[in-house]
């Protein structure tokens, strides 16, 4: 899996990365993995009318932030993501 990182933040006192999935398929374009210590703790798509097209610029960081977040309490609340 091959993505561009886009963000960066800490939650809990651990560092997270969001990549942006862009290589892989072109209908991609839209779709997030999140980060800790280098493995894949969750994932998340922005669907929106124009989330796949190259042609709009990414969402803003506080909105991938959450939904970055939305993603991980989701993994741990069903036993994912956990160290």
């Amino acid at each position: 899996m091959s993505s561009d990182l886009v963000a960066t933040f800490e939650h809990d006192g651990d560092t997270y990365e969001i990549g942006h999935l862009i290589y892989c398929a072109p209908d991609n374009f839209g779709s997030y993995v999140v980060f800790r210590d280098g493995r894949m703790v969750g994932s998340f798509c922005r669907r929106a009318p124009w989330a796949n097209s190259r042609d709009h610029p990414l969402p803003d960081e506080t909105e991938l932030v959450a939904l970055a977040q939305a993603a991980i309490a989701w993994g741990e609340s069903r036993g994912r993501g956990q160290s």
